[in-house]
């Protein structure tokens, strides 16, 4: 048999055997085959193990008995399927339309796998119920250097309330660098621990998926966990299109104490959930030099999510922006349990107080647009809409829609004790909101806060501010009356609290008139501005006169 360099082997046709093509050698259960006259230089080869080779092996694809010992003894003996022996042999498994039982976890790592079934409702690899796990890539101690892809298949936990195993877990090596990650058209399902990836240096791909775990339950782990604690190359570049969990604890959970960037979603969802996706960046590994390192590029378009607690729980990252999308949560009850998980890397694991769909803790430059919050929980005055820290600078929350039908605690809160950070709401509509609740709880008074500030056209006084933190306040102050020194004090709107608006102690430029008085008097002259009002002047003789002032202010 003459092969050329390159051609892929097909070793589905075990009648080779006859005419002395191959020669087999038992192994296990199952035959190893030799090329006889192999090639001393075997680059480019791939083992094609379909489901004839799969059947060589002893593989059933009845659903009853276990396909697991074939598939792994294939793995074994991979690097001598090949015309020559090779370090990192490829193998393409191709499943057919079939149930396939995997009774023990199979493993690799010093390989290329690709495993490609006839459609994720067609090709259904379950696991035994109490199994170990399905497919683990990789260890810790010896993570895989080659790259590991799942297409057009089912992964399947055989108890139907999940037996606390992990379904796909990778754990790569520092040096597989290119995509070396790739799960497409997929589903795992009744998982407790549907996937964990660790250490993925360079690209993953991971489009039209489905994490749905055993119902009636939430499951205490990510539906996908992904952890980066190496200390060589950082993880970058994970792409998730068309991506669905369900009754997971999180749908993405990252734990990162090293280098990962490039979080990017597209149209994903999470449900009957605590939340969405948690990012805990504490870097920990990075050293005294940037340990104020934050995680960079994380983009959410027209994702969706329906939980228990969070939609979107952040910490250390920056380059945050959420496009669109619908966001509701639910009311705890005895699926959820009723104490809320600690905020990310919190090592005390004390309870929050306060849900909130949108968390940001200690990030940077996060802009949200056109997002859709519903909020229906009668028992949810624990719910902020939105929550910044006050280490959180430049968080920006645009064109936001409220429809509220029941009470939360606010639609923005920006916590206290903020100095220099900087926040802000712009162009919100609040298609329904309960009246006695306050649309904004800004513990310094500081932030931009357009959602207190144009509500108060109602009271005569068109008042809004822009990203920059310019304020402009426009109204008439009504039958002011120049006092015994020919003064008049006239104060600025304030927030609900009492705090004044404008934070420059110098205050605002004010422009004023003057109308309606009953005498004659001269143009009052500006004594004084500061951050809670100014003074006109008007000379004495002018004192008793009332008049109307409208002024315009402008500043921070």
């Amino acid at each position: 048999m003459t092969l050329a360099v390159g051609q892929p082997i097909e070793l589905s046709d075990v009648q080779s055997l006859v005419n002395g093509r191959l020669s087999p050698t038992g192994v296990g259960s199952g035959l190893l085959f030799t090329v006889t006259g192999a090639p001393s230089a075997a680059t480019g080869y791939e083992i094609v193990a379909d489901e004839h080779l799969m059947r060589a092996y002893g593989a059933t694809f009845d659903g009853s008995h276990d396909d697991s010992g074939a598939i792994q003894a294939i793995i074994n003996a991979s690097r001598t399927l090949t015309p020559a022996p090779i370090a990192l042999p490829t193998i393409l498994f191709r499943f057919p339309a079939c149930g396939s039982l995997i009774a023990n976890r199979i493993t690799s790592g010093a390989h290329n796998i690709s495993i490609t079934g006839a459609g994720q409702q067609n090709t259904v690899l379950e696991m035994i119920s109490g199994g170990a796990g399905g497919w683990q890539h990789g260890t810790q101690s010896a993570p895989a250097t080659g790259y590991f892809q799942f297409s057009n298949a089912m992964l399947q936990d055989g108890n139907p309330h999940g037996s606390g195993s992990i379904g796909i877990e990778i754990n790569a090596a520092p040096s597989n660098f290119p995509n070396c990650l790739t799960t497409t058209d997929f589903t795992l399902f009744k998982w407790a621990r549907p996937m964990v990836v660790r250490n993925v240096p360079r690209g993953w791909e991971c489009r039209n998926g489905c994490f749905f775990g055993p119902d009636y339950s939430v499951q205490q782990y990510g539906a996908i966990d992904v952890v980066s604690n190496n200390t060589g190359h950082g993880c970058f570049s994970y792409t998730f299109a068309n991506v669905m969990t369900v009754n997971y604890f999180w749908g993405w959970r990252y734990n990162v104490a090293w280098q990962l960037e490039g979080q990017v979603f597209y149209s994903c969802r999470s449900y009957s959930g605590w939340g969405m996706v948690q990012a805990n960046v504490s870097p920990s590994a990075l050293g005294s030099d940037i340990a104020d390192y934050q995680s960079p590029l994380w983009y959410f378009t027209d994702c969706d999510w329906q939980g228990y607690g969070y939609g979107y729980d952040l910490k250390n990252v920056r380059n945050v922006r959420i496009r669109g999308g619908y966001l509701i949560s639910n009311a705890l009850d005895n699926t959820s349990g009723s104490v809320l998980p600690p905020a990310p890397g919190d090592t005390t694991n004390t309870p929050r107080t306060r849900r909130a769909y949108v968390s940001l803790i200690d990030c940077a430059d996060v802009v949200s647009d056109g997002l859709c919050c519903d909020f229906s929980d009668a028992n949810g005055g624990d719910t902020s809409i939105f929550y910044t820290d006050n280490k959180t600078n430049g968080a920006r929350f645009r064109g936001t829609s409220f429809l509220a039908a029941t009470n939360p605690y606010t639609a923005f809160e920006y916590q206290a004790g903020g100095t220099s950070n900087r926040a802000g709401d712009f162009d919100s509509v609040f298609l329904l909101w309960p009246s006695g609740v306050q649309r904004v709880q800004d513990g310094s008074n500081n932030q931009m806060v357009q959602s207190l500030l144009r509500p108060l056209a109602g009271q005569g006084i068109h008042a809004d501010v822009n990203e920059n933190g310019t304020m402009t306040v426009a109204t008439v102050a009504m039958n002011q009356v120049i006092d015994s020194n020919g003064n008049i004090a006239v104060p600025f709107p304030t927030r609900s609290n009492g705090a004044p608006f404008f934070q420059s102690p110098s205050g605002p430029t004010v422009t004023h008139d003057q109308q309606n008085a009953l005498v004659q008097v001269g143009y009052g002259s500006q004594v004084s501005v500061t951050n809670t009002g100014f003074v006109l002047n008007f000379g004495k003789s002018s004192a008793g006169t009332q008049m109307n002032i409208p002024y315009i202010a402008k500043g921070e």
